[in-house]
C-alpha cells in the first residue's frame, strides 16, 4: 500500500494529519491521524515534523497488523507521548554521533569578528 499526505486540518489546539492509503483497483483508504500541539512543544518538535512524525506512526501501526487481513478502510489514531519518544529516539534529526555536537553551520553564513 502506498500511503500519501493529503494535508490537514486544525480544531484548537488539535491537528488532524489526513493520509491515503492507495492499492491498485481497491477503494481508497483514509487515515487520520490527530496531535495535541502541546505535545510538540513538550518534546521539542516542530509543527513542520508533525506529517513525518504520523507518517512513520501510522506505518509501524499498519506494519504490525496481521498481515492476512486487509488493512481496515478507515483509521482515526491520537498520537500520544509514547509515539513522540519513539519518533525522537529514531535515526533522524534528534540524532547526532556524538552528545553535545553542534549542527554545522552553513557555507556563506559563518560569524566573521569585526
Amino acid at each position: 500500500m502506498q500511503l500519501q499526505y493529503i494535508g490537514f486540518t486544525q480544531t484548537e489546539n488539535t491537528r488532524e494529519y489526513i493520509f491515503h492509503g492507495l492499492v491498485h483497483g481497491e477503494a481508497t483508504r483514509v487515515f487520520v491521524m490527530s496531535a495535541d500541539m502541546a505535545l510538540f512543544l513538550k518534546h521539542r518538535v516542530g509543527v513542520q515534523e508533525g506529517p513525518v512524525l504520523c507518517l512513520r506512526t501510522l506505518t509501524a501501526e499498519l506494519g504490525a497488523q496481521d498481515q492476512t487481513q486487509p488493512p481496515p478502510l478507515s483509521l482515526h489514531r491520537v498520537i500520544t507521548d509514547h509515539d513522540m519518544v519513539v519518533y525522537m529516539a529514531a535515526p533522524g534529526p534528534y540524532t547526532s554521533p556524538k552528545p553535545g555536537v553542534k549542527r554545522p553551520r552553513l557555507p556563506g553564513k559563518e560569524i566573521v569578528p569585526r
